[in-house]
């Protein structure tokens, strides 16, 4: 992983396009954030979580700012965005 530390979106199969967003949230890209939906290419879901415990931990919608500055860090991943539905109604 970047800088030797936890998995994040910058290692993940739904970070890969050219601009740099994420594929389901849209949002940037970077060795600091991560969610559940992280997997590597050609890897499923179940074979991501299996290997890395801590998507299990991580809330669905949710992708948290995580401590990846240098290896081993051991802090907690901090929600920092959240998906939430558009209602109709809202317009």
């Amino acid at each position: 992983m970047p800088n030797g530390g936890s998995i994040c979106c910058a290692a993940c199969a739904y970070g890969r396009s050219p601009s740099r967003k994420c594929d389901i949230f849209g949002t940037p890209v970077t060795v600091f954030f991560l969610c559940r939906s992280f997997r590597m290419a050609d890897q499923s879901h179940e074979e991501a979580a299996d290997h890395w415990p801590i998507l299990g931990r991580l809330a669905a919608g949710v992708v948290y700012e995580i401590e990846n500055s240098y290896p081993s860090t051991g802090c907690d991943p901090e929600p920092r965005f959240h998906v939430a539905p558009i209602d109709a109604r809202d317009k």
